[in-house]
């Protein structure tokens, strides 16, 4: 019995430790993955504060963004700083169930990194110029989930779900190099429901050996 015990206590522990973590959402991405619909669809009272969206490492045969930031913030710029490789928007407030929207970035392909050679003519049929594609979402509660975008044709709709397990286990840098990221840490209160279920799990086992 007392196995049993520690196993039910394992269970219990683990899975609120994994609630630490309750950040979700899904993006749906159209017109040549320019414009996207970002859902929040964590549970209550866990809002979406910042979407990022990059194109990966650059290289050549990889897409980048050309000009337009769609009302973000253009990070990792190319020599020529019309053309970079990710957009972050900043300052959100998503609450669970409600959507981010964003629209205005422009799609180009690098034929060729160094000596830089950028062109608008050429659209990707395969998805290999995406290869290091993800898009990311930040919560109020320091989680963060992410989803690669599949290798497909540009002007294919692409419909990702965004989670947690994604971001941890590196599914979203496609071979890139790490990503500094901060550390998530828990919350006061989901401190002390971790310690409620380890003072439940020391009164059940006190209460089998008085019996």
């Amino acid at each position: 019995m007392k196995k049993q015990l520690i196993g039910f206590y394992f269970l219990l522990l683990t899975s609120v430790a994994a609630s630490v973590q309750a950040g979700a959402g899904s993006a749906v991405l159209t017109a040549y993955i320019q414009n996207g619909t970002v859902t929040n669809t964590s549970g209550p009272g866990v809002t979406m504060t910042e979407v990022f969206y990059t194109l990966g490492p650059a290289g050549d045969n990889v897409a980048t963004w050309d000009g337009s930031v769609g009302g973000g913030t253009a990070e990792d710029l190319l020599s020529n700083p019309q053309f970079f490789q990710s957009v972050r928007w900043s300052g959100l407030n998503v609450a669970p169930g409600s959507t981010f929207n964003f629209s205005g970035i422009d799609i180009d392909l690098i034929e060729t990194l160094d000596p830089l050679s950028v062109t608008g003519a050429t659209l990707d049929e395969t998805g290999e110029s995406l290869r290091g594609a993800y898009i990311r979402a930040t919560f109020s509660d320091g989680s963060t989930a992410c989803a690669p975008l599949v290798q497909q044709a540009w002007s294919a709709q692409q419909d990702l779900a965004l989670t947690v397990a994604n971001f941890n286990s590196g599914a979203c840098l496609s071979g890139a190099a790490p990503v500094d990221e901060p550390t998530q840490i828990p919350t006061l209160g989901e401190y002390g429901l971790m310690l409620l279920v380890l003072m439940l799990g020391w009164i059940g086992f006190r209460h089998r050996g008085v019996a």
